[in-house]
């Protein structure tokens, strides 16, 4: 199962944002990743800034929507 897959099943059983974090920058993935409930991605390799203001974001985002 890739981490695509896994999102669909938390996404399916838990009420939490999901961020993704990946090498990949490709359309193809990038279009598979929106397929799912995301808050957001990360290009690796990625500062602890840029990490910080995503998780921020995602909760943010989720809250609204929830």
């Amino acid at each position: 199962m890739d981490g695509i897959e896994t999102a669909k099943q938390i996404n399916k059983n838990l009420d939490i944002p999901i961020i993704y974090m990946t090498g990949y920058s490709s359309d193809d993935v990038l279009n598979h990743m929106t397929k799912t409930k995301t808050y957001g991605h990360l290009l690796k390799p990625f500062e602890k800034e840029e990490l910080n203001t995503a998780i921020k974001t995602a909760i943010s985002k989720h809250k609204t929507v929830n």
